[in-house]
């Protein structure tokens, strides 16, 4: 690969990673907003899971995709979806409480160090200790930074 595709490789995913970020960060806004009519946390759960199947099928009708998977992919699959459901049930309960979106947001979002972790020990991601070390610095960085704000 020359230089010139993988720097447009990494460029796309910086941008896809920066849409995902903006897309999160805005929809728990938007989530909390929505407690404003005071729904049951299990309703706000299913309508919230609604508007997952309505972009998901969107995504379907413009592309068409292939639907064969290996059952232990697929397992794994449904597995992950299972532990995503957990992690944002607890940010569910945490908006019915009326807890502060500004402050869970900074502690629930330390998940990149455990993507981090698992993404370099189960995944073997990064080849050289040079991008182990830029990594592991950026990430100290960002927990540095969270503590900073998150503590009185």
């Amino acid at each position: 690969m020359n230089k010139k595709n993988r720097v447009f490789k990494m460029e796309l995913w910086i941008i896809y990673s920066l849409i995902a970020a903006v897309a999160f960060g805005a929809s728990v806004i938007v989530y909390k907003l929505g407690f404003r009519g005071n729904p049951s946390p299990f309703l706000a759960e299913l309508l919230f899971g609604a508007g997952i199947i309505a972009v998901f099928l969107i995504a379907w009708l413009m592309n068409k995709p292939d639907f064969s998977v290996p059952f232990g992919s697929g397992l794994l699959l449904v597995i992950a979806g299972i532990i995503w459901a957990a992690g944002y049930l607890m940010i569910t309960l945490g908006v019915a409480r009326n807890f502060e979106i500004s402050k869970m947001s900074l502690i629930y979002n330390l998940n990149f160090i455990i993507a981090v972790l698992l993404g370099i020990l189960v995944l073997k991601e990064l080849q050289s200790t040079r991008e182990l070390i830029r990594t592991l610095l950026g990430a100290a960085v960002m927990i540095v930074g969270i503590l900073i704000v998150s503590l009185k």
